[in-house]
């Protein structure tokens, strides 16, 4: 079986152009079923809507039927009406599904949120931890596992210091207000909060000044 990086086990259909498009009238029945088997064929090949042989080289179409449990007679006039109808196109690459990267897309647009929520399944459910990946998500964006990582030791960090839960959001607020939306520039406003003698919870003595971006640029080097 010619295959891409790997094959999909699922692919997506839209299911009311599916039952009531353009695809009811321009294709018998049978006709119908052999195109949503080249679709899965093309998502097994995975190469992109491409169903060719791994060096991109076209597969006969008799072996093609034979992949799908189809005749030869049949796959033939569903690949015409295709191509007439512009559903696909045939090259000396093989056959290719037309936008098939558009509609087929879905599993790379949700890549980050799976990550993001396998990384959150990772942390403990306390409320320093669950507080920096929420403002993490709301202030800077989607959290990888290296980043799942760094926010988990920081919070065993802030709950050795006695990190008020407050300081949290309040340190990301302060870096959105810098326009410094990067988790390096927060991390660093938190421990300066905690050097300074904030780990108890009580305010900054009047007249102490937080460092100045530039201090906490050089303190991120």
């Amino acid at each position: 079986m010619p295959r891409g990086s790997a094959g999909r086990r699922w692919i997506k259909l839209y299911t009311r152009g599916r039952l009531h498009g353009s695809i009811v009238y321009q294709l018998e029945e049978a006709e119908q079923s052999v195109w949503d088997k080249l679709l899965c064929f093309a998502g097994e090949i995975n190469m992109d809507g491409q169903i060719s042989d791994n060096d991109g080289r076209p597969l006969p179409h008799s072996f093609i039927a034979h992949e799908l449990h189809t005749t030869l007679e049949l796959l033939e006039s569903t690949l015409k009406k295709c191509g007439e109808e512009g559903r696909i196109s045939e090259t000396d690459n093989g056959i290719h599904i037309t936008n098939w990267k558009e509609y087929q897309s879905e599993y790379e647009r949700q890549k980050p949120y799976r990550e993001s929520k396998k990384a959150k399944e990772q942390l403990p459910l306390e409320p320093i931890s669950s507080e920096l990946y929420r403002n993490y998500e709301k202030e800077i964006g989607v959290i990888s596992p290296a980043i799942a990582d760094e926010l988990k030791d920081f919070s065993a960090y802030c709950r050795e210091s006695n990190v008020p839960v407050g300081w949290i959001s309040e340190a990301f607020a302060e870096a959105a207000k810098n326009n410094k939306r990067n988790w390096a520039y927060v991390k660093a406003i938190l421990k300066t909060w905690v050097e300074q003698g904030r780990g108890t919870g009580k305010a900054k003595p009047r007249g102490q000044r937080l460092p100045t971006d530039e201090q906490r640029e050089k303190s991120l080097k």
